[in-house]
């Protein structure tokens, strides 16, 4: 989004989950989040894309990094970005 607020872009496209506590990588090219759905909370990756103008992200190859049962949250990259660490009830 620009920062006047217009500009909004989707990065996740996921219509059926709700995508929280996002954070980029140091060198900014990829992006982890948490997404919720029907009471299970995982973790994903992926990768920003730019295509064009000041703000024109996308983001693709999306992956699930956790994929169980229960909950994974609060993800963070390392310093070096080589790392993500996350909180988990498992």
């Amino acid at each position: 989004m620009d920062i006047d607020g217009y500009n909004q872009v989707n990065l996740t496209n996921n219509s059926s989950r709700n995508d929280i506590q996002p954070q980029f990588s140091p060198d900014g090219l990829q992006v982890v989040f948490t997404s919720i759905k029907e009471d299970n909370m995982e973790i994903y990756i992926m990768e920003l894309e730019w295509y064009g103008g000041y703000t024109r992200y996308r983001g693709i190859n999306q992956m699930n990094l956790s994929n169980r049962a229960g909950v994974d949250k609060f993800p963070q990259f390392s310093l070096d970005g080589l790392k993500i660490i996350f909180e988990s009830d498992w």
